[in-house]
């Protein structure tokens, strides 16, 4: 169901956003990768030995591939976020 949906995508007008509701499958796709990435941003970073601590919030684009070798993303979405990540400030 994703490659049919992907493939409806890439039919549709190139700019332009479309409804999450309207293809369940990408849309749960999309945002297991937007988890993954937020899973990996760290609390803290070392710059010339100090600690300093790191709080982020996203506006990201995603291009999801179907295999390694691929050059066109099998689906592309984008997501932005008010949510803070990394570091939790005053603990």
């Amino acid at each position: 169901m994703i490659r049919t949906q992907a493939e409806a995508l890439k039919r549709a007008a190139r700019h332009g956003t479309r409804d999450a509701d309207e293809m369940p499958e990408i849309a749960a796709l999309l945002g297991a990768a937007r988890v993954a990435v937020e899973r990996a941003i760290p609390s803290a970073v070392i710059f010339e030995g100090r600690r300093y601590y790191l709080l982020a919030r996203l506006a990201l684009q995603l291009d999801l591939f179907d295999s390694p070798g691929d050059s066109d993303p099998l689906v592309r979405g984008a997501t932005f976020s008010s949510e803070e990540f990394g570091h939790v400030p005053g603990h």
